[in-house]
């Protein structure tokens, strides 16, 4: 008996519980916080190729006014920047694409 009255192999037990359920919280949190920086990312891949896209669209809107207005300098200028947007769209699809195969083929993560 200790001074609790309970047996020492009772205290044992539940200090041995307690540091279990701590380790499990913190093991618990951990793994949330991977799993939102996991969504955050998803989305912020999905983001990425929606941003060059809109801007490759920008600029084939302003390649037309330029057309319109008869800039011949300014359509060079839009059609090379509507270029630059389509590639980086297409490169940053293609290159999230492998990622997100290559991690699922592996089971690292699920998406």
């Amino acid at each position: 008996m200790n001074v609790c009255g309970l047996p020492v192999n009772c205290l044992a037990t539940h200090h041995a519980d307690i540091v279990y359920r701590v380790h499990w919280l913190c093991t618990k949190a951990l793994r949330d916080c991977w799993a939102e920086e996991l969504l955050l990312v998803q989305h912020e891949m999905d983001w990425t190729c929606t941003f060059f896209s809109h801007k490759e669209e920008e600029w084939i809107g302003l390649q037309t006014i330029s057309k319109q207005e008869e800039k011949e300098g300014h359509v060079a200028y839009a059609a090379r920047q509507s270029k630059i947007y389509q590639r980086l769209h297409a490169e940053a699809r293609c290159s999230f694409d492998q990622i997100r195969a290559s991690c699922c083929s592996e089971g690292h993560i699920r998406l």
